[in-house]
C-alpha cells in the first residue's frame, strides 16, 4: 500500500495476481495490525489516521477481500499447538494468521516474514509459506 516501502514493488505484484485470481483473505485481527503499522511507519510525512483508513478501506474493502476471523476453539486449539511445540511470545500473532489461513482453506500464504511461519508446527501450517 506504500510505494516507498522497500519491498512494495514484489509484493503488490504478488496482491494484485492474488487479487486478480480471487484468491485473497486476510484475518480479521491483521486489519488493526495494518492501521497500526500504517499509521507509525518512520515516513515524511506520516500517514495520518484518516489516510490508513482510506488505503485499508480502497486496498481491502473495496476489493471485497475476504476477511477471516476466529472463534474462541481456535484460539484455544493455536495456543495448544504453541505450547505444544514450546514456541513463545510474539510468534502467537504469526500462529493466529495462520490459523486464519487454515480456517480459509489457503494453499498458500504470502508474508514477508516466512521464517517465523515456517517455524510453526505443521498443524498450523498446511499451506506453502512464499515470500513475493
Amino acid at each position: 500500500m506504500v510505494a516507498a516501502h522497500p519491498d512494495h514493488a514484489r509484493a503488490h505484484a504478488a496482491f494484485q495476481n492474488a487479487v486478480r485470481h480471487g484468491h485473497t483473505g486476510i484475518a480479521a485481527h491483521s486489519l488493526a495490525e495494518l492501521y497500526a503499522v500504517l499509521t507509525r511507519l518512520p515516513l515524511l510525512p506520516r500517514i495520518s489516521p484518516a489516510d490508513a483508513r482510506e488505503l485499508v478501506n480502497r486496498n481491502i474493502y473495496a476489493r471485497s477481500i475476504s476477511i477471516v476471523a476466529l472463534d474462541a476453539h481456535d484460539y484455544k486449539t493455536t495456543i495448544d499447538h504453541l505450547a505444544a511445540e514450546y514456541l513463545e511470545g510474539g510468534i502467537v500473532y504469526d500462529a493466529l494468521i495462520a490459523a486464519c489461513a487454515c480456517r480459509w482453506k489457503a494453499d498458500t500464504l504470502f508474508t514477508l516474514n516466512a521464517a517465523d511461519f515456517n517455524r510453526l508446527p505443521k498443524a498450523l501450517r498446511p499451506f506453502e509459506v512464499r515470500t513475493p
